[in-house]
């Protein structure tokens, strides 16, 4: 598996990392007219983007050299349609055993909670020496 250096989605949907590190991970996002559905409030997709990225990010920073991990299911929670504003994400490891990582995610809104998100991921190591950093 080769490492990419550009994520072209991350660009496409907007999202920062703004901190990552010891199993946890702030995100954000600035709502786009792009974000919207047609009944005007941000598509549900946006803020699982941002929630499946934040966990796997907040993992990551757990992994051993030459780990990577994939998403296996996500659960979300919507609680409150926005429309416009700075989304928050932070996300956390709850648990994480030899080939398994637990997460949970918080999207919050002007310190509102917005979404949730539980998540479990696999695993893995890479096949050759591959860098995970940098």
């Amino acid at each position: 598996m080769k490492l990419r250096r550009d994520f072209p989605f991350q660009d496409l949907i907007g999202w920062q990392a703004d901190q990552m590190g010891d199993g946890a991970a702030r995100f954000s996002l600035e709502i786009r007219e792009a974000h919207l559905s047609p009944i005007g409030l941000v598509h549900g997709a946006v803020a699982y983007t941002l929630c499946d990225t934040a966990m796997g990010a907040a993992l990551f920073t757990s992994l051993n050299q030459g780990e990577y991990c994939t998403t296996i299911e996500i659960s979300m929670r919507y609680l409150k349609g926005v429309s416009e504003g700075r989304l928050e994400c932070l996300a956390e490891v709850t648990s994480k055993t030899r080939r398994l990582g637990h997460c949970r995610a918080v999207v919050t809104l002007d310190q509102q909670e917005v979404a949730g998100a539980t998540g479990s991921f696999l695993i893995s190591k890479f096949k050759t020496d591959v860098p995970t950093t940098g």
